[in-house]
């Protein structure tokens, strides 16, 4: 059947060949545009290596008229952290500095080494110890015994990321590894983070955790973040009970209770900005899909119902229904085939030399192999559903009005 479907095609070559140019071409054209959409999606449904739900950051500001006369503020700042964690429904408080989830600009990056020539730069956050439980931040046989700036080396956690690219290898528990530019200072691994991301719509990157530095604590202008984890069944209305119960508490000396914000709500608005272009690439995606499907509809549509007469005259000789609707999608797939053929090797040499938008995930042969499936099947259905409904419509014919037209 297939060797007569590809005889048939060869008869019609000059009608046909026009169609095989545009299926080559759409195919090619929309593989690119569903790798993007596949590309999108893997990277937004990967893990980001820790938990921000149920988190709120607290802002505690320090007045700047008191904070040159404030002696010792560092012991309010810290008495400060004890009554929030006394607050009812507080599972955990952290305080840290450094690269902020969702907030442009707030990112910190440092330069690391373990030979003194290869610089691996990365993110980096200075943490309390706390920090891993309010994130939720998956590291496994983590050791926090000594997590302490004052301790030497200074104990870090890097994400896998980065002890890949240091170690080239995953380090073990107590490896060393030195600041880039200050070589006396030395690190040492309490653990390896699972890969991390800023955001959903980031790439993995080099990350590392480090104890908050002393002189962080120290100077009334440089205030860290504040984090808690809350229970889930107290979170309804949490923000506005806090304020209103410990802004004056958490009034100590040149410190004060500024505001409290879920992650939640952080995120929203950072979706909200990013959503806006994405929004408009799916829109313009969306446009150029439907506008293909019109076109490989309308191409079919209308071969088909030129075909009228033929499926008429067939129907007239005894050729059943079935099997004219059968011999008709099948020469529709068969003329997709041999489009695709070609399509392949472009598409194939274009995922080879990385010319595909690879900014939110790498270029695998997973993500090339879903792309050209799904491609495959959406042109499929849409070559079904163009020559069936008309030929459908043609087989209602009667024959003897075909051999009266014929």
């Amino acid at each position: 059947m297939i060797t007569a479907l590809i005889k048939r095609i060869w008869c019609q070559r000059r009608a046909n060949g026009w169609i095989f140019a545009e299926l080559f071409l759409v195919f090619i054209i929309l593989w690119y545009v569903i790798d993007f959409l596949i590309s999108s999606f893997i990277c937004t449904s990967e893990p980001k290596g820790y938990d921000t739900h149920h988190v709120y950051h607290v802002s505690i500001s320090v007045n700047p008229k008191m904070a040159g006369n404030e002696d010792g503020w560092e012991d309010n700042y810290l008495y400060a952290l004890k009554l929030i964690k006394e607050y009812p429904g507080v599972e955990s408080v952290c305080y840290y500095s450094g690269t902020v989830p969702y907030e442009d600009g707030g990112e910190i990056i440092q330069s690391y080494t373990v030979d003194s020539t290869r610089a691996i730069t990365a993110y980096i956050r200075y943490v309390s110890k706390d920090f891993f439980d309010v994130f939720r931040v998956d590291v496994p046989n983590v050791d926090l015994s000594y997590w302490d700036v004052a301790s030497y080396p200074v104990p870090a956690v890097v994400s896998k990321d980065l002890a890949d690219s240091i170690f080239m290898e995953t380090p073990r528990l107590g490896q060393a590894f030195a600041d880039y530019y200050v070589p006396e200072k030395k690190y040492t691994v309490a653990g390896v983070a699972a890969p991390t991301k800023l955001t959903e719509y980031d790439r993995y990157s080099p990350l590392i955790y480090v104890p908050v530095e002393k002189w962080m604590l120290s100077l009334p202008y440089w205030v860290p973040i504040v984090a808690i984890r809350v229970s889930p069944e107290v979170e309804e209305g949490f923000a506005d009970r806090f304020m209103k119960d410990m802004r004056r508490r958490l009034d100590i000396g040149a410190l004060y209770l500024s505001q409290i914000r879920s992650n939640d709500e952080v995120k929203a608005i950072y979706d909200t900005q990013i959503n806006n272009y994405i929004r408009s690439a799916y829109a313009i995606i969306s446009f150029f899909v439907f506008n293909v499907f019109l076109s490989i509809m309308g191409t079919f549509w209308f071969r088909t119902r030129r075909r009228r007469s033929e499926i008429g005259l067939r129907m007239a000789m005894g050729a059943s229904k079935k099997s004219i609707g059968s011999e008709l999608c099948g020469e529709g797939i068969c003329l997709l085939v041999l489009a695709v053929i070609p399509a392949l090797i472009v598409c194939f040499n274009m995922y080879w030399a990385d010319l595909t938008v690879n900014m939110l995930s790498d270029a695998t042969p997973a993500r090339f192999l879903s792309g050209i499936a799904i491609t495959f099947s959406l042109l499929a259905a849409m070559i079904l559903i163009s020559i069936w409904y008309p030929a459908y419509q043609a087989m209602k014919i009667e024959p003897a009005e075909t051999l009266h037209e014929e």
